[in-house]
């Protein structure tokens, strides 16, 4: 079989720059705020890490540095280790080392992890409640015998 003529080389050109595996995303990649409780779930911190992301609020992000705002009552979660893991796994997420900005305001911010899923129990709760007060046994139970259900003995079913 013939072989095929050889392709001339291409003119040598200048090499195009090379991007950085740690190049810093624009902040339009950033999730909003209010995938922050998402976001904090997705890094799978555990311990006093995943207790400092749950109780802070993200507060933004301007490149490399992420901004929470942690709630002033539980700010002894703010230890050094906490932070480094906290850091350590947004860096990971983000594909660049992040820095952290956290601040710990005299206003607590409303929509910290652990507040929303505190707001989501105490609704199951109530929902729960009105369940057990709407089901026709137990307020046959009610009319018939006087009884009564102690709210704290509700529980919602996970």
């Amino acid at each position: 079989t013939p072989a095929t003529p050889a392709t001339p080389a291409a003119a040598p050109t200048a090499a195009a720059p090379r991007v950085a595996l740690a190049t810093v995303p624009p902040a339009a990649a950033t999730p909003p705020a209010a995938d922050w409780r998402s976001l904090v779930a997705s890094l799978k911190l555990t311990g006093a890490a995943q207790q400092l992301a749950v109780n802070c609020a993200f507060g933004g992000r301007d490149g490399a540095l992420v901004r929470l705002v942690l709630e002033p009552k539980v700010a002894s979660l703010r230890t050094p280790a906490a932070e480094e893991r906290l850091q350590q796994a947004l860096s990971r997420h983000y594909g660049l080392a992040v820095q952290l900005d956290i601040s710990a305001d005299a206003a607590p911010p409303d929509d910290t992890p652990a507040r929303r899923a505190a707001r989501d129990a105490e609704a199951r709760l109530v929902e729960a409640r009105a369940q057990m007060d709407e089901d026709p046994t137990v307020r046959a139970l009610k009319e018939r015998f006087g009884a009564s259900v102690p709210p704290d003995s509700v529980k919602p079913v996970r």
